[in-house]
């Protein structure tokens, strides 16, 4: 997203899954693995805010991402993300950064209460900073 921070999140969850392969040989009598391919999954909720009013820089940019209106007919391709997930201490920040493909965009509203979204996500390549 350019860089900018599109959204802030109040919680968030992540989990790496690596598939194991059979590497089993006509002979052994004991099953043998290996590590395969990785991949990423995870959950965050994020919330509407305003840098200011002429530029939202808030949650909306996000979601614009993965619900798109149709145009010409048919919706347009969801586009990659790049997400840093983490928590600050003092002026230390732990980040776990990758791109992703948001899958699942639940929206919610309630009067009184800030806007926010439930995102599920799916990795896009390799983590590419884990700073935990």
């Amino acid at each position: 997203m350019g860089g900018a921070i599109a959204a802030k999140t109040a919680s968030w969850s992540y989990t790496n899954n690596v598939e194991l392969l059979d590497t089993t040989a006509l002979g052994d009598s004991d099953r043998r693995q290996d590590y395969g391919l990785r991949n990423g999954t995870g959950t965050c909720k994020i919330y509407y805010y305003f840098t200011n009013t002429s530029n939202k820089g808030d949650a909306s940019v996000a979601l614009n991402k993965v619900i798109k209106a149709a145009a010409s007919g048919s919706a347009g391709k969801s586009d990659t993300i790049n997400f840093s997930l983490g928590y600050k201490d003092g002026s230390t920040e732990y980040l776990l950064t990758f791109d992703a493909h948001i899958s699942s965009a639940a929206i919610t509203q309630a009067q009184g209460e800030l806007m926010s979204a439930d995102l599920t996500f799916q990795t896009d390549g390799p983590v590419t900073t884990m700073n935990l």
